[in-house]
């Protein structure tokens, strides 16, 4: 896990360094949420979730996408959210 944390902090970097802001539900939501219990991860899903109908962009980093990542990719998509694909920086 901390692996993710620290590439979700550095994609945030990156989001922020781009003039954007970074919503990064997983850097949030991991402080007071255990990933690893079934009931705080569907939790932090639906947190982050209701977070997306916030964004105006959804930015997508790495090529493998867990559970929550795809859910949140499809409920971009049905709100019409854009969403980017990105290659992180080296």
């Amino acid at each position: 896990m901390d692996g993710n944390i620290s590439r979700a902090a550095e994609y945030s970097r990156q989001v922020a360094e781009a003039g954007h802001v970074p919503i990064t539900p997983h850097l949030y939501l991991t402080r007071f949420l255990d990933d690893m219990d079934p009931d705080d991860r569907a939790r932090g899903i639906a947190l982050g979730l209701e977070m997306l109908t916030k964004c105006d962009e959804l930015w997508v980093f790495g090529s493998v996408r867990s559970a929550g990542m795809a859910a949140e990719i499809e409920a971009a998509e049905k709100r019409g959210i854009l969403i980017r694909i990105m290659e992180p920086s080296a």
